[in-house]
C-alpha cells in the first residue's frame, strides 16, 4: 500500500496536484482496500485463490495502464515493475483467473534464475 501510495503521490505531483488533498481521496480507499486484507489472508491459508472480481489477467491489463501514464509523465516504474512482473508471471503460468492472493505464492516459489 505504501509503494502504490508512493508511485501514485509521484504521479500526482506530475501535474502539479498537491500530494495532501490528494490523501483525501487516497485514504479512504485504502481504508476500504485494507477491509479485503482478511480475505486475501483467509485465500492464501486456504490455498484457494479463486475470484469473480479482480482477477491476475485483469490487472495485467491495468498495469499495462498505469505504466504508460507513468512514462508518459516522466514517472519511474521501477517500484511498480517488479508487481508487473509477479502478476505477468502467474498468467503466464496459468493462473490468470485468479485473485491478487496468488501472488503470495509466485513470491514464494521463484522462477528459478
Amino acid at each position: 500500500m505504501f509503494g502504490g501510495f508512493f508511485h501514485a503521490t509521484a504521479m500526482i505531483r506530475s501535474e502539479r496536484i498537491q500530494s495532501e488533498a490528494f490523501t483525501e481521496l487516497v485514504v479512504p480507499w485504502l481504508q476500504a482496500m485494507s477491509a479485503s486484507l482478511p480475505l486475501m489472508a483467509r485465500a492464501v491459508d486456504a490455498g484457494d485463490h479463486r475470484t469473480d472480481v479482480s482477477s491476475l489477467s485483469i490487472n495485467q491489463m491495468g498495469f499495462v495502464n498505469v505504466m504508460d501514464a507513468s512514462r508518459e509523465q516522466s514517472v519511474s516504474t521501477e517500484l511498480m515493475t517488479p508487481i508487473q512482473e509477479l502478476i505477468n508471471r502467474g498468467v503466464a503460468e496459468g493462473y490468470g483467473t485468479d485473485g491478487l492472493s496468488r501472488v503470495v505464492e509466485l513470491i514464494r516459489n521463484p522462477v528459478s534464475v
